[in-house]
């Protein structure tokens, strides 16, 4: 999986970024989102995921995805408050299904983020690469 950066931009470059707030999501808000939409789409073509959708919410995003006849939801949370530091990633029975199984999370901060996300798909554990 060479084709899209293993640490990507929405998780480094807005992880401490001073986001605007609002009832509204600012512009810098729906660049965050956009940069995520596209890393996302791109690492689901990559491992040949289906059925990729992202939603945006009031300063975060969540969406679902098909994997190996399982679908996962992920959410990001909210970019403003800091409580963003891992991406919640679990199984999910449909794209309806907002509980699904148990929670995992994906440090946005790793330097192997693409690595972890992937390992959690594929229901393995995964170590620190150095």
């Amino acid at each position: 999986m060479k084709n899209i950066p293993n640490n990507p931009t929405f998780a480094r470059d807005y992880l401490y970024y001073p986001f605007s707030s609002g009832g509204v999501m600012g512009e810098d808000g729906k660049k965050w989102v956009r940069s995520a939409r596209t890393w996302l789409k791109a690492f689901c073509k990559e491992i040949g995921a289906i059925n990729f959708e992202l939603h945006t919410g009031h300063y975060y995003f969540y969406g679902f995805f098909m994997y190996k006849n399982q679908y996962w939801y992920f959410s990001s949370g909210d970019c403003r408050f800091k409580l963003f530091l891992g991406m919640l990633i679990r199984t999910a029975k449909n794209n309806k299904d907002y509980t699904g199984g148990c929670n995992q999370s994906v440090d946005y901060r790793s330097k192997n983020f693409k690595y972890e996300l992937t390992c959690i798909i594929n229901k393995e554990l995964f170590y620190i690469l150095p």
